[in-house]
This record gives structure tokens, C-alpha cells and sequence, in this order.
């Protein structure tokens, strides 16, 4: 059967896969132990326009964490991403590890061995760890989920706000409220940090001026030594891996190379 598909042309090259390597689960331990993040669709919202809403939910305590307002757009960029995370970092402390879903900042689509994005790369030289949700199980990020239509609720729907500074007051006006104040049903009947007062701050401190001597490339290196990728070579003798070309032969055209990185020497090898 393989040989008469393949005689049609109705067969097509096969890529290898590989993933990026994970964090082993973790049980629901300690406040802090995982964040869920997530970019919530576009809504209209009264005096600002269209709103796409990243939201920050601590795994064990519900802390909403952070909710960043960006407006006119349905793909934040990542530069979105990590002003909101600095902010969060800075009032709340660096989590031991971070969820996303497979969108474009978080999770390379384009090949079946992906290499870490920006943010990714930039968590880890922080020392947080990052874990992804199956793909296509939103039930992998119910609580964020859950989160946002909490959010929407209170926060946007019928709301007027004169501008972005305005709302972005007011969600953290609302996250006050809902984690020191409004009873949760999941926490029986208590605000999260009347559950886990522990939970306000992770005890790994941030600030934005400190974040050039944290940033550490040896655990960056290291991760990277633990991945490994395939590439296609192109016509031109070139590879594409990290977003960079990489010439190697006009030789070796149409070949797959398989590449590993070498934690030592800092470098790409095949």
C-alpha cells in the first residue's frame, strides 16, 4: 500500500518531531509553585475600544496575579507580555514556573521540533521555568479561563473607562477586591489571601533595575542542552533555527541535519 501511495504522489516528506523539553509535573503544592497566563479574545469595552485582556492566576491560591489591557490588537506582542510580567514580578515576586497555550509568543508553530521563543528563553534566564497546555485542551488552563470571565464580568462589561491608564487602575482595583475580600466557592467561601495570606508574595523578589545581573545565560545554556532540532537544508545551502540563518553547504541541499547545542562552548553542533 506504502509503495503504491508513494508511486501516486500522494505521499508527502516526513519531518522528524521533537519537543521541547518540560518541567515534570508538579502536584498543586504551594501558592506561587505555577502561574497560568493567558490572553483573553478581543472585546469591545465602552471609552477605550477593543480590549484583549492578558490575565495572571496563581495554581493554588486563585491570586489573580496581573491583568494587562491592550487595546486594538488580537495578537499582543511580546514586548505586551513582558511589561505585564515585570509589573507582576515587581508587586508579587517570580513564580516557580509559568503555563501558556501554543500561541506564536509563547510556542514556536512553524516546525515540528520548535525552539524556544524570546519570552520563553527570557523566563528561564530568570530562573522561572515554563510548561505548556496540550495542544487543543483548554481544560489544561481552566482556571485562567475562569479568570477571564470573572474579569469580564466585573470589570468590562457595561463599564465605561475614559482611557487605558483608567482601566488598567480599575482592573487592579477589582483584583484587590476579589483576592483580599470577595468570597470564592472554590476556596469555601474566602478570598484567596484569607486562605493563603502567604500567597502575596512569592518570596523571590524583583526589580526592573536588578533584572540585568538576574538574567542568567548559564541556565539558558543548559536548557538548550537538552533540546534538539531538525532543520531542513534549503536550496541555498542555509538553515533557519532561533529566528538566525546558518550556512552550511549548497552540498548538502534538500538533506534534514539534526542539531544539538553545546552548553559548553555555547554553540550549535551536528
Amino acid at each position: 500500500m506504502a509503495a503504491l501511495l508513494n508511486a501516486a504522489k500522494l505521499t508527502r516528506h516526513y519531518h522528524p518531531h521533537s519537543d521541547l523539553p518540560e518541567p515534570q509535573p508538579l502536584p498543586e503544592g504551594a501558592p506561587h509553585d505555577q502561574w497560568e497566563l493567558d490572553a483573553q479574545g478581543n472585546m469591545k469595552v465602552d471609552g477605550v475600544g477593543n480590549v484583549s485582556l492578558i490575565t495572571i492566576v496563581d495554581v493554588v491560591s486563585r491570586l489573580k496575579v496581573e491583568s494587562y489591557p491592550c487595546l486594538d490588537t488580537t495578537n499582543p506582542p511580546l514586548e505586551a507580555y513582558q511589561l505585564m510580567l515585570r509589573r507582576a514580578f515587581l508587586t508579587t515576586g517570580l513564580p516557580e514556573r509559568i503555563s501558556f497555550d501554543h500561541g506564536t509568543v509563547f510556542y514556536d508553530n512553524t516546525s515540528p521540533s520548535p525552539f524556544p521563543t524570546r519570552l520563553h528563553l527570557w523566563l528561564l534566564a530568570l530562573g522561572t521555568n515554563v510548561c505548556f497546555t496540550g495542544k487543543r485542551q483548554p481544560t489544561d488552563h481552566a482556571k485562567i479561563e475562569r479568570t477571564h470571565q470573572t474579569m469580564t464580568l466585573q470589570a468590562l462589561l457595561g463599564q465605561h473607562w475614559p482611557d487605558q491608564t483608567a482601566l488598567w487602575a480599575g482592573l487592579d482595583a477589582r483584583r484587590t477586591m476579589l483576592n483580599q475580600h470577595i468570597p470564592s466557592r472554590v476556596l469555601q467561601g474566602q478570598a484567596p489571601l484569607q486562605v493563603y495570606p502567604e500567597a502575596a508574595h512569592s518570596g523571590r523578589s524583583y526589580r526592573p533595575e536588578w533584572e540585568a545581573e538576574m538574567l542568567d545565560l548559564n541556565r539558558v545554556f543548559r536548557y538548550l542542552g537538552s533540546c534538539r532540532w531538525f532543520r531542513h537544508i534549503k536550496s541555498n545551502g542555509r538553515i533557519v533555527i532561533g529566528g538566525y540563518q546558518y550556512y552550511l553547504s549548497t552540498a548538502l541541499r534538500g538533506r534534514t541535519v539534526e542539531l544539538h547545542f553545546d552548553p559548553i562552548q555555547g554553540c550549535f553542533i551536528g
